[in-house]
């Protein structure tokens, strides 16, 4: 692991990531992580964003996600290991709900800055409890070249709801 980077001011949801080799149609490789379970962190277990019903947590993997109050004093970190199956080129989704602008870089590339416009794929209503309305879509962020054993660094200050699921609509 090389790097743990702070999240601000930002609400933050995030659940999981997945990327994938793009060398078919129907990729083989894959990889898929949990935000709620970084190698590292320090972010609290609950927060106003935590599941609020049976509903929220049934759609979510392991019925969780990975939150964070709106204003902190303490800086919140947390740093992922991914285990990247074989070199290419692989497409990094993410599946999110709101507004969302997200640095991110695996290794020691370079940073890449992405912001989510118009409407994702396959989205997923979770719940409306106490006026809440969640509603998920994946969002692909792009290609990423990846080695073997590749770690990943994300800016979490820049990250605003992320949730899990998968691109075509089942894991």
């Amino acid at each position: 692991m090389r790097e743990i980077l702070p999240c601000k001011q930002a609400n933050l949801v995030v659940s999981a990531f997945m990327v994938m080799i793009s060398a078919s149609a129907f990729p083989t490789d894959y990889v898929w992580w949990e935000a709620e379970n970084p190698k590292e962190g320090n972010f609290p277990a609950r927060s106003f964003l935590s599941p609020a019903s049976d509903r929220e947590r049934d759609a979510l993997s392991g019925g969780d996600w990975l939150t964070r109050p709106t204003a902190s004093e303490t800086e919140l970190k947390a740093a992922y290991e991914i285990d990247v199956p074989a070199d290419g080129t692989y497409q990094f989704w993410t599946r999110k709900f709101g507004a969302l602008t997200m640095r991110w870089r695996f290794d020691d590339a370079p940073w890449n800055e992405y912001e989510a416009k118009g409407r994702g794929a396959d989205a997923l209503p979770l719940d409306i409890t106490e006026e809440r309305y969640y509603a998920a879509a994946w969002f692909r962020i792009g290609d990423v070249q990846l080695r073997a054993a590749d770690d990943i660094a994300l800016l979490p200050d820049r990250l605003y709801y992320l949730i899990e699921g998968s691109a075509s609509g089942g894991r």
